[in-house]
C-alpha cells in the first residue's frame, strides 16, 4: 500500500506500540498526527517525526472529536482531507442521531 502523502491518526502514540506504529508510519512517508492523553509524551514522538501532537482521550467522545477536527484543520488540507472530514462530520452526525 502506497501512503505516501497520506494522514495517520495514532491514538496512544505517545509510547509503546502506539509510538512504533507512529514512527513506521512515518517512515514509509505519511504525515503522522499522535494523540495520546499525555501532551507532551504526543510532543516527543510528534518531534522526531515533524508530525502534529494533541492531547487526546478516545474514550471521551468530546475530546476526540475535537482532536480529529484540530488534525483536519493544522495538517495540510487537500481534497481527499476535505473528504475525510465531511464523512467523519456525517458520522458523528449520524451517531448523535441514533443516540450512540
Amino acid at each position: 500500500m502506497d501512503i505516501v502523502g497520506a494522514v495517520a491518526v495514532v491514538t496512544g502514540g505517545g509510547s509503546g506500540l502506539g509510538a512504533g506504529t507512529a514512527r513506521v508510519l512515518h517512515a514509509a512517508g505519511a504525515r503522522v498526527a499522535v494523540l495520546d492523553l499525555s501532551l507532551e509524551r504526543a510532543q516527543a514522538v510528534a518531534a522526531e517525526l515533524d508530525g502534529l501532537a494533541l492531547a487526546c482521550d478516545v474514550a471521551d467522545e468530546a475530546s476526540a472529536r475535537q482532536a480529529l477536527e484540530t488534525r483536519f484543520r493544522d495538517l495540510e488540507r487537500d481534497s481527499q482531507v476535505d473528504d475525510e472530514l465531511e464523512a467523519l462530520k456525517r458520522r458523528m452526525s449520524q451517531s448523535d442521531q441514533s443516540g450512540g
